[in-house]
């Protein structure tokens, strides 16, 4: 209390709305409104309290409000966008990181977020303003308190989901075969031609934040190709393949996969491979074979092919 101004600070939780005041008073004083009866602080109101002296002349009044104390929680609680009427949820980690799984191919540059956050927090930049992720930009997410005082940042990203089936990298090498695949599920690698027989077969975890190495060491007359199957993972990179010369993406020899337009310009601008060697990539008989732009590979002097032979 200062002078004639009453405040008191509640724990979170206790509502505003219907307080019953215990007021104790001079000896022969009265208090209107009376002690014990319910009154509203909620909202920043106030109640005026009138204390009249038992000589019934003398008064004085007092302003009485309340509040809630501010929470020092700052954190994001939900992160979500929505595709076409399908909803990603994001996956948020104890350590400040935010990672959403998109399918290859999608539009990264203006994603909108819907997020959460605990009770009193704000957020900047704000939720439902659109981001540019594309690339693998990340966008930082700074959380602050209900306090004003305590702040959390979050990091959000982007991993592009290959979305199943096989892809067939055929290579000039003649001793190494070596590269890096991320995601979910298991990857099972092989040599065309041998059998089937599995030359690597990792699980790799739902949450797994590094890459799978896949690696190779064997004499053999080239060209080989390996067959990648079973694969439903993000691809952080395919290194390591300075002797690639062709990759094939859907078409006949895949049963699972069809790209549209836009995830094969993703899967092509993903392509690199030696100079001065002929590459061809094979995309006949997906849907978007007619409508990607093969430039993205031509240019990096691959040769697109779009039959399906």
């Amino acid at each position: 209390m200062s002078g004639t101004d009453i405040t008191k600070v509640f724990p979170r939780g206790i509502s505003l709305s219907a307080l019953a005041p215990v007021i104790e008073v001079s000896e022969g004083a009265t208090v209107s409104p009376a002690s014990g009866v319910v009154q509203d602080f909620s909202g920043g109101k106030t109640v005026t309290y009138t204390v009249t002296a038992e000589d019934g002349v003398t008064m004085k009044k007092y302003t009485a409000s309340a509040t809630v104390a501010k929470s020092s929680e700052c954190s994001i609680t939900a992160f979500e966008t929505e595709v076409d009427a399908l909803v990603i949820q994001w996956q948020i980690y104890s350590g400040g990181i935010v990672r959403a799984d998109y399918r290859l191919g999608m539009d990264l540059t203006a994603i909108t977020t819907t997020i959460t956050l605990s009770e009193g927090a704000t957020v900047s930049p704000a939720s439902g303003l659109p981001q540019d992720f594309s690339d693998g930009k990340m966008v930082v997410y700074t959380v602050t308190a209900d306090d004003g005082v305590t702040v959390k940042e979050y990091t959000a990203f982007v991993e592009t989901k290959m979305g199943g089936g096989e892809i067939r990298i055929t290579t000039s090498a003649t001793n190494y075969m070596n590269f890096w695949l991320q995601g979910t599920g298991t990857a099972i690698a092989y040599w065309e031609n041998s059998n089937n027989s599995t030359w690597d077969k990792y699980p790799i975890s739902t949450d797994a934040m590094e890459p799978t190495q896949f690696s190779h060491q064997y004499s053999y007359v080239a060209p080989r190709t390996i067959i990648i199957s079973g694969f439903d993972g993000y691809i952080t990179s395919i290194s390591g393949l300075t002797d690639v010369t062709s990759m094939v993406a859907g078409g006949s020899l895949l049963t699972s996969i069809n790209y549209s337009g836009n995830e094969l310009n993703a899967l092509f601008k993903s392509l690199g491979g030696p100079v001065g060697v002929t590459k061809t990539i094979r995309i006949g008989g997906n849907p978007g074979t007619g409508t990607c732009t093969p430039s993205i590979a031509t240019d990096k002097g691959w040769t697109v092919n779009t039959t399906t032979d």
